[in-house]
């Protein structure tokens, strides 16, 4: 037997009002943060946090990133790789049928959540941009790893921020293994090199070139790591669908539209 309920056109228009007035408040719809489970035993216990940081990866002047840093509260020590002289945060390597507890600490200038790419979890723990959580918030992620062996990876979610905070420097890898993939004749140990390929823009100062007042530089109120003016941005071949589409940072309408081609290889 089926069940239906109906709202009227008032109630509809009503919450519709809601949500978007929470939504242009800054402020996620829902509660941030689900309550711990009283009764979740994690077998891997994990704290992630998002923060500004430097790192040099040209001659000269350090480039300012946000990234992820984590350490291990419980578990195989070795779950977690720090990859060093890299923006990117740490890989994370868990196993199928793990049970996971991840605390993200958000130490940013601007509202960021954790979306754990391509992973099967509950709703609440997928990073939705509505458990946004603030600066100098906190988010408790608790699942059971249900995916098979492969490449993943994780991400910030936030509505608005998400393409900024990726492009300068929030994402790592999330790997899961099984017993399908251990028993296969596959490279292990040094043999086993995950790789990442990104492209990025600099400006003269070694800085990530990106959409104005965007990035670790916009909260500082400098005007580093902002993107060329509108001509900085050029088409090229035979214009955005023929041949290259666009290079040398965000500052244009098309650029906008259409992604660039960053001018270094990562």
């Amino acid at each position: 037997m089926t069940t239906t309920s109906s709202i009227t056109r008032h109630d509809f228009l009503r919450y519709l009002g809601g949500g978007a007035a929470a939504l242009l408040a800054g402020q996620p719809a829902a509660a941030a943060s689900p309550p711990a489970s009283s009764d979740f035993e994690p077998d891997l216990a994990l704290e992630l946090t998002a923060a500004r940081h430097s790192i040099a990866l040209r001659p000269g002047a350090e480039t300012r990133t946000w990234s992820y840093r984590a350490r291990v509260l419980k578990g195989d020590p070795t779950s977690m790789q720090e990859l060093p002289g890299s923006y990117l945060g740490p890989v994370l390597r868990v196993r199928r049928g793990q049970r996971v507890r991840i605390d993200l600490l958000n130490q940013l200038d601007q509202p960021s959540i954790v979306h754990w790419h391509g992973l099967h979890v509950p709703e609440t723990m997928d990073g939705h941009p509505r458990f946004v959580v603030p600066p100098s918030g906190r988010y408790r992620y608790e699942f059971e790893v249900r995916n098979r062996a492969g490449t993943y990876w994780y991400h910030p979610h936030p509505h608005g921020h998400t393409g900024e905070q990726v492009y300068f420097g929030l994402a790592g890898l999330l790997l899961v293994t099984d017993e399908e993939e251990q028993a296969l004749a596959l490279p292990r140990g040094e043999y086993d090199l995950p790789i990442v390929i990104q492209d990025r823009s600099f400006d003269g100062d070694n800085q990530f070139r990106y959409l104005p007042g965007t990035g670790p530089a916009a909260a500082r109120g400098d005007r580093s790591g902002e993107a060329p003016a509108m001509g900085g941005a050029m088409m090229s071949g035979g214009g955005m669908m023929g041949g290259r589409m666009m290079s040398g940072g965000m500052g244009s309408m098309m650029a906008r539209m259409a992604g660039f081609l960053g001018d270094t290889i990562l």
